[in-house]
């Protein structure tokens, strides 16, 4: 572990000498790619945009149960609603 850290330590110290260096080389090559966007080619292109959507039975009976519970109390939460709403499943 000493030996790893002392290696660490030289290392920075090479790379601080060299900094500001016009004749400085970097050792690593970059390569860099291009990967094409394989989910949009997949599907014939971009995604297309719903225009609207129809509200769900389940989620309009539970606003209402949730606009019930908050006449009653104004602490009323979100969570308690659906726990409500899937006791009453039979209104529904």
């Amino acid at each position: 572990m000493a030996s790893r850290r002392a290696s660490r330590r030289a290392s920075r110290r090479s790379r601080r000498s060299m900094k500001g260096g016009a004749d400085v080389v970097d050792t690593k090559p970059v390569i860099t790619t291009t990967v094409p966007n394989m989910m949009g080619a997949a599907r014939g292109g971009t995604r297309k945009r719903k225009m609207g959507h129809k509200v769900m039975k389940w989620t309009s009976f539970v606003s209402k149960i949730y606009k019930e519970m908050k006449k009653k109390n104004p602490d009323a939460k979100l969570g308690d609603a659906m726990k409500e709403a899937s006791r009453r499943k039979h209104e529904m």
